[in-house]
């Protein structure tokens, strides 16, 4: 028979851990200064001091007198009860190590005022929004404590975070909440992010002429696996538009006209917002909605659906989180993918239109991707598209243009721009009120009776500065690999 550890003998060894751990404490332990850690921080400071033992592993637990703490959550001056206890992955616990520790007191001139802000760490807001309104949410939810009267805390926006009149910018900023005491002391600061988000007014005004009658066009594109876009539809807009019930709140992404036109619906795609606030997906023939979603909310969110081929589903996504999947169903379109013929448009579907094509609200930004984006993913495109990576079909940040004139219906003429009756232009950009039955403004003529609801030149038109408040439009696209 063979001996133990020679081949070919399996041994099977159990090992019952029965041995809880041992904690063997400092000989001393220094006093700490008032103020000089938190909670975090002093079970920290105590683990560096005590040997916790064991024959395989333990976790420690430390816990402190609550009332050590300041309204701030640092230590105060005093003696302080604290604990030290462990237990091992069998359960066996350890004789817990009962001590205290001194806090000693300083100057209180030299005392730092403490800041507890309860908010979240990230901010949104709608470009054009006062700052003082941020800013008074945000001072809302911090308190300041001190050795003395606790001074006020102040908030600080990012450079270029507003305009002269203290308006708010679309960008990535922060705010940074501070405050000073008597003595001079500044607190330890808490920097926030800032995201703003403004984009065009797309909405129909009370007669049913759009705002931005023209929206932006794009060509032909590929299979879209995932639509994303900033958006903001106000909780009760006024969506009559002339119907008691309207059929949608307008069109994010448009290019039903192809079947208008006489076209097969087979070859039609948009991305849509539905009555109750629902998305929708149109692919092919068959709308596809999110009943369990409502995007009416009156702030900007970053509205995501999805197409997983492999998963079978889609899957709508609201500022990066997952609120509803639409399972496939076999033989259902979807499952085939769809390349859609004829051009897009951001905004409304091809002028003239249907009023309620027109989007009612306001869109900052669209990104298509020829994959279905991952959650994560969504979460960071939130903070921008990298318009060339893999997968981006096209992405475009649309940022309002408050200089463009507003002529009222008066002819317009347009620096290298011509409208024609169906709303487009040549040689630039140039949205245009729906036709009333004058003829086009020609650039350099007397402009016909029909007006544009503003003017825009090429040059400007061709520059992109992320999110600035500027008339300009940044388009991307790349077939995706």
């Amino acid at each position: 028979m063979p001996a133990e550890g020679e081949p070919g003998v399996l041994f099977r060894r159990v090992f019952n851990d029965e041995a809880p751990p041992v904690i063997t404490p400092p000989a001393e332990i220094s006093p700490l200064s008032e103020g000089s850690m938190t909670l975090e921080g002093f079970k920290a400071h105590i683990a560096g001091l005590y040997a916790v033992t064991d024959n395989v592993n333990a976790t420690v637990v430390i816990t402190l007198d609550p009332a050590a703490l300041s309204g701030g959550g640092t230590l105060l001056p005093g003696k302080w009860d604290f604990t030290v206890a462990a237990y091992d992955f069998a359960g066996n616990e350890a004789d817990p190590v009962h001590a205290q520790i001194t806090v000693t007191p300083v100057d209180p001139s030299l005392l730092i005022p403490e800041i507890a802000y309860s908010g979240g760490l990230t901010l949104t807001a709608a470009q054009g929004k006062s700052a003082a309104e941020t800013e008074s949410a945000v001072l809302a939810q911090t308190a300041v404590y001190d050795n003395d009267a606790p001074p006020a805390a102040f908030v600080a926006f990012s450079d270029g975070a507003m305009d002269a009149n203290g308006a708010l910018l679309a960008g990535n900023h922060t705010v940074t909440i501070d405050a000073v005491d008597s003595d001079g002391n500044s607190a330890v600061p808490v920097v926030l992010d800032l995201l703003v988000r403004g984009g065009t007014d797309f909405s129909s005004d009370y007669n049913g002429n759009p705002r931005m009658s023209k929206g932006y066009s794009i060509g032909p594109l590929e299979t879209i696996n995932t639509w994303s876009a900033w958006i903001r539809i106000m909780p009760d807009p006024d969506n009559n538009r002339g119907n008691a019930t309207p059929t949608r709140y307008g069109y994010i992404l448009g290019q039903w006209e192809w079947e208008r036109d006489g076209n097969s619906a087979a070859s039609s795609m948009s991305f849509d917002i539905r009555p109750g606030g629902r998305p929708c997906v149109n692919w092919g023939d068959v709308m596809y909605q999110f009943a369990n979603v409502d995007v009416r909310t009156g702030e900007y969110l970053f509205l995501t659906v999805t197409r997983d081929t492999a998963a079978k589903g889609l899957r709508c996504y609201v500022n990066g989180e997952l609120r509803q999947t639409l399972a496939f169903v076999a033989g259902a379109t979807i499952n085939t993918d769809l390349v859609p013929q004829g051009d897009f448009w951001i905004g409304r579907d091809k002028p003239p239109t249907y009023l309620d094509s027109v989007f009612m609200g306001e869109i900052a930004s669209v990104h298509i991707f020829g994959v279905a984006r991952t959650q994560e993913e969504i979460k960071a495109d939130m903070l921008g598209v990298d318009s060339g990576a893999a997968g981006v079909l096209y992405s475009a940040y649309i940022v309002p243009d408050d200089d463009r004139p507003d002529c009222g219906g008066d002819p317009c003429v347009c620096d290298s721009c011509a409208c024609d009756n169906g709303g487009e232009c040549t040689g630039g950009l140039c949205p245009c009120r729906p036709d009333d039955g004058g003829e086009s403004g020609e650039s350099g003529g007397d402009g016909g009776g029909r007006g544009c609801s503003g003017c825009r030149d090429t040059a400007a038109a061709a520059l992109f500065i992320p999110l600035v408040a500027a008339a300009v439009l940044f388009i991307s696209r790349r077939k995706y690999s």
